[in-house]
């Protein structure tokens, strides 16, 4: 399948084919965008929903703290001295008066006032007969019956405060009614004699607690709050039918085993085709639980608002690549049906073109290289056609001097024996020493040559140079025998001698030494020439290595120039890592050691590098 969709893409027409590859590449980036908007999309929805949850657990905490203080304050109140003598004494019912007066009721007030948000009343329920003698004692002569006591005691029984919901009404005196039906009180026992037991009641409040929230939800619009005691009975609420609900089908599902859970559950519901998030946590100092629930519609309306645009945006940023891409396929394929025209004329043979190059992108490079590819064509041409006409006018004027080397061959060789004929041995080798180094110079077809061919060719050159200098020359030859079949650059030992020979500023009356000495070291042959010259200062013999490493030639120099062209020519041979190392200490001579690559002949005639 993916070879034949490959064939079918080659038969695609190039502007489909580059439209396809652009809206490839500019999908890439709108692809990015959108998962990176729809990620920010989703953290701003969790964003809202911990937002939620952390007002929800802001309100069970609020709870848990109001009940902290009002316990606090209940206990501080049941272990005051003042309040146990109270309950304890039995004294006259003026006495009473005066201490409820004087001293309980100030404390009382106090007390009450300090957690008046929280608690509605404080009542006391005490078995003291004498107390309840004298009516006119505000809270204290609520008396009730024993069932009554019995169901506090049961509560209190290993506490020091119990929370209890009365399911009846409270009166006293068969009429009056104090207490409506299913508050909730903190009870706490007042430390007093048996025979004067007496409890404490704080009716609890949790008006300030539910304005509270009713501010923080903004009229609970977008997040409804319900406190339901464990027994079904619903204290607070923002929404009555919600409440309803979440008594018969949430509440079940707090206890587990029997026991109430006291961790916060979260789960979504559908209720009336709405999407809540309800958040529901037992708080174990009332008994009951606080049960949340939020409209995520409301919730999301904002975030969702916000992905229209989101949309749209991406909408025209895709559009607005159709576009770009659109007009930079046309614009590429205007430059490249120019750049293949002017191929087509270079093809039929017509190489004035100039194509216009004005900027620096691929087509203006291109454009440049073709209109200098071109232009090279051309000069080759012409130039090949001018090498072609000297060459053959050298091969015309080589035919006509072919005799001239023969005939000077012939007269050294009359010269060398009427040399011999008079006794003058000294010209006869020199005379036969010249021929020979004509012979090995005349011969430009071969580049490299033996080792022992070039020693030949030094002692010719020696030779000569013992009659033309009227001194005596030595050479003296140090090489293993098994290296004098080596290959080396032709002429590369000749230059060498000659700088030692003529520039060694020796006094005229001395003889010339030279030694050579061959040997192969790590892969390179190291030919070194050293003689008895007087050898240059230090700096200068500086100098001289300065301009060999930096391959000075001939051009750069003013003296030495076999010296340096030998090197030049040993590097463009064999690389920098070769050439001529030149060492000379004042007085006692000079050394100058060669080194190229240890090259053997095989027994098929190809070239072996050791």
């Amino acid at each position: 399948m993916l070879s034949f969709l490959t064939r079918r893409f080659r038969h695609v027409k190039f502007r489909t084919k580059i439209f396809c590859v652009i809206g490839a590449v500019a999908l890439i980036p709108i692809t990015c965008l959108f998962l990176f908007f729809y990620r920010q999309i989703s953290i701003l929805q969790e964003r809202e929903i911990t937002n939620a949850d952390l007002g929800f657990e802001q309100a069970v905490y609020s709870i848990n703290t109001a009940m902290d203080n009002v316990t606090a304050r209940a206990l501080q109140i049941c272990s005051n001295t003042e309040v146990s003598t109270f309950f304890s004494m039995r004294a006259p019912s003026k006495q009473y008066v005066l201490e409820y007066v004087t001293a309980l009721r100030p404390y009382l007030t106090f007390c009450q006032e300090a957690v008046s948000s929280h608690v509605r009343a404080i009542r006391f329920y005490t078995k003291n007969p004498n107390i309840f003698s004298n009516l006119a004692v505000h809270n204290l002569h609520k008396y009730q019956d024993e069932a009554f006591f019995q169901n506090v005691r049961q509560s209190l029984e290993g506490n020091r405060a119990a929370v209890l919901l009365l399911e009846e009404s409270r009166i006293y005196y068969g009429s009056v009614q104090y207490a409506a039906q299913g508050s909730l009180s903190l009870f706490c026992p007042v430390s007093t004699m048996a025979s004067s037991e007496t409890v404490m009641e704080c009716e609890l409040n949790f008006d300030s607690i539910f304005q509270s929230l009713d501010f923080t939800t903004g009229g609970f619009e977008t997040t409804g709050y319900t406190l339901v005691h464990k027994s079904g009975q619903v204290l607070f609420t923002s929404d009555t039918e919600w409440a309803a609900q979440a008594v018969e089908s949430l509440l079940p599902q707090l206890w587990e085993g029997g026991e109430i859970s006291g961790e916060v559950r979260r789960q979504r519901i559908r209720y009336e085709d709405t999407e809540l998030l309800v958040n529901a946590a037992y708080i174990p100092s009332i008994h009951c639980v606080l049960i949340s629930h939020s409209d995520l519609g409301a919730i999301f309306q904002p975030v969702r608002a916000f992905q229209l645009p989101v949309l749209v945006m991406l909408l025209l940023c895709l559009v607005f690549c159709c576009f770009l891409a659109a007009a930079l396929v046309n614009s590429l394929l205007r430059r490249s049906k120019t750049i293949n025209d002017a191929i087509l004329r270079i093809q039929e043979g017509d190489f004035d073109i100039c194509l216009p190059a004005e900027g620096a992108d691929f087509f203006d490079q291109v454009a440049e290289n073709l209109n200098g590819m071109a232009t090279q064509i051309k000069n080759l041409i012409h130039n090949n056609y001018e090498s072609q006409l000297e060459i053959k006018d050298l091969q015309i004027r080589m035919l006509s001097q072919q005799i001239s080397p023969h005939f000077l061959y012939n007269t050294l060789e009359c010269l060398r024996m009427r040399a011999v004929l008079e006794d003058n041995l000294e010209s006869a080798q020199a005379l036969l020493s010249l021929g020979k180094l004509l012979r090995y110079y005349a011969n430009y077809a071969m580049e490299f040559a033996s080792v022992s061919a070039e020693l030949e060719v030094a002692k010719d050159y020696v030779n000569i140079m013992s009659l033309t200098e009227e001194r005596d020359c030595f050479l003296e030859a140090d090489i293993p025998p098994e290296l004098l079949g080596l290959r080396v650059p032709r002429f590369s030992l000749q230059p060498i001698i000659e700088n030692s020979i003529k520039h060694a500023n020796r006094p005229s009356n001395t003889a010339v030494h030279i030694r050579l000495c061959v040997e192969e070291a790590e892969g390179s042959l190291r030919m070194t020439v050293t003689d008895n010259g007087m050898g240059v200062p230090p700096e200068r013999a500086v100098e001289i290595q300065q301009k060999l490493l930096s391959g000075a030639n001939a051009v750069m120099v003013e003296n030495s120039i076999g010296l340096y062209n030998t090197n030049a020519r040993i590097q463009l041979l064999y690389g920098e890592e070769y050439g001529i190392l030149f060492s000379s200490v004042q007085g006692m001579g000079t050394s100058v050691t060669l080194t190229i690559p240890c090259i053997r002949t095989t027994e098929e005639g190809k070239e072996a590098t050791t």
